[in-house]
């Protein structure tokens, strides 16, 4: 598929490489630019379980694009509204939780363009995204697998018009699979769901982000042709960072 865009995740795409990712959830422009400028292909604002919001958002992009670093963003739901709220910041990515149809999906893809291959009303907040052709070739949308429903239509989802890639949430999707959320990343039912995904994907030319817990998980990850894949996000690394300084010290 086409990547549009002059950030590191275009640039490891069209060479066909593997992009490295960090979510932000502390609602702190400096830490996002912190992430940026770190190294991250990717940083992600996380608007459903962090304490970024939609409101951020123009101000976070501006930091990670600062960077060289792509700016994505998980919504906070399927809401049209919030998805156009976003696009209208300038994020160059889209993951869109809880979607378990391709009717779900077509709909959050259909309001993260412009017509005719949407219907996202124009309203930019980014001064120099007012080309509407180009702001519908910049935008991916990942719509994430995280529900045995969601798996079960995976197909009907990657075949989706207008969606980029798909977005698997290891940890939800185990936990409606009937797993222990301490359980649910490495369960062969999971594993399982994962691989179903990237095959799905591969079938329509899209693309796969998914989440790791080490380095390790993350190589075996890129060897399985995962796409994207996020290390963490930023409480993660304060708190190890934190940790470590302390680790001297303890007993």
């Amino acid at each position: 598929m086409k990547i549009e865009g002059s950030h590191r995740y275009a640039e490891r795409r069209r060479r066909g490489e593997p992009a490295l990712a960090c979510f932000n959830a502390i609602p702190d422009t400096q830490t996002a630019e912190v992430l940026a400028s770190a190294g991250f292909d990717i940083v992600a604002f996380d608007a459903q379980h962090g304490a970024v919001t939609l409101h951020d958002l123009p101000d976070f992009v501006r930091a990670v694009e600062l960077h060289g670093a792509a700016a994505f963003v998980r919504v906070p739901w399927t809401a049209p509204e919030d998805i156009m709220r976003a696009a209208d910041a300038g994020v160059a990515g889209l993951i869109v939780p809880m979607i378990e149809t391709a009717e779900q999906a077509r709909t959050a893809a259909f309001a993260a363009r412009y017509p005719p291959l949407g219907n996202r009303s124009f309203g930019p907040v980014r001064p120099h995204l007012r080309s509407t052709d180009a702001a519908n070739e910049r935008i991916h949308v990942y719509p994430m697998i995280e529900t045995a429903s969601a798996l079960a239509a995976v197909d009907e989802i990657a075949a989706v018009e207008g969606v980029d890639g798909l977005f698997v949430g290891p940890v939800d999707l185990g936990l409606s699979l009937g797993l222990k959320s301490d359980e649910a990343m490495h369960h062969p039912d999971v594993v399982a769901g994962l691989d179903a995904a990237i095959a799905a994907a591969r079938k329509h030319d899209k693309l796969v982000g998914t989440v790791s817990v080490s380095t390790e998980h993350a190589e075996a990850l890129i060897a399985k042709g995962v796409d994207w894949i996020s290390l963490g996000d930023d409480r993660k690394y304060v708190r190890l960072s934190a940790a470590a300084a302390l680790a001297p010290f303890s007993g």
